[in-house]
């Protein structure tokens, strides 16, 4: 039997899967789930289940895309590091470069969604020569980050945000000076 439940109830919903792998049909759009496989051992449920989280995607209009860039000193950079884009709390994609010194990756995320990202180090001697920016929707960067700053192996949270896909009311201020002593925009 495979069951699941949303967050929002205490019951699980069920079905005898017949076949590998089963697709759950007729969930709620932009919500958490738990889902677990019963197995039926000679009559005998197994309590032991493994429970597994997952979120549905939001509908297509509820979406917005964030644009991350990858940069790197040389075409080899990157292939000891990763960016991992977690979106509430489940990873959504998982950014690298193969033999490349740049490029960019498109991820749609749903409205109002935490985001966090992750940076992961495999191997430092390289991690100094990457880089990376992320631009919302609507063109502002708001994270430009170097793997200089994060020069040791394993995980390291590098920028956390909430998706915002409704346009800014005004542009915000960029390429500010200071001339004479008056500021310039």
């Amino acid at each position: 039997n495979v069951e699941w439940k949303s967050d929002s109830v205490d019951t699980w919903s069920s079905a005898t899967a017949m076949s590998s792998p089963y697709t759950i049909t007729g969930l709620d759009a932009n919500t958490h789930y738990h889902a677990r496989v019963i197995r039926n051992c000679g009559g005998a449920d197994d309590a032991d289940a493994e429970i597994i989280a997952f979120h549905t995607e939001c509908d297509t209009l509820d979406q917005c895309s964030y644009t991350f860039t990858l940069n790197g000193t040389g075409s080899y950079n990157w292939n000891y590091s990763h960016l991992n884009v977690y979106v509430n709390g489940i990873l959504k994609q998982q950014l690298s470069l193969n033999y490349q010194s740049s490029g960019t990756f498109t991820i749609p995320i749903c409205d109002h969604m935490p985001v966090q990202v992750v940076l992961n180090n495999t191997y430092t001697y390289y991690s100094s020569g990457i880089s990376w920016t992320i631009t919302t929707p609507y063109g502002i960067n708001i994270q430009q980050g170097s793997g200089a700053d994060y020069n040791s192996t394993g995980d390291h949270a590098v920028f956390s945000f909430t998706s915002d896909c409704a346009a800014p009311e005004c542009t915000r201020p960029e390429n500010i000076s200071v001339v004479g002593g008056v500021t310039t925009a």
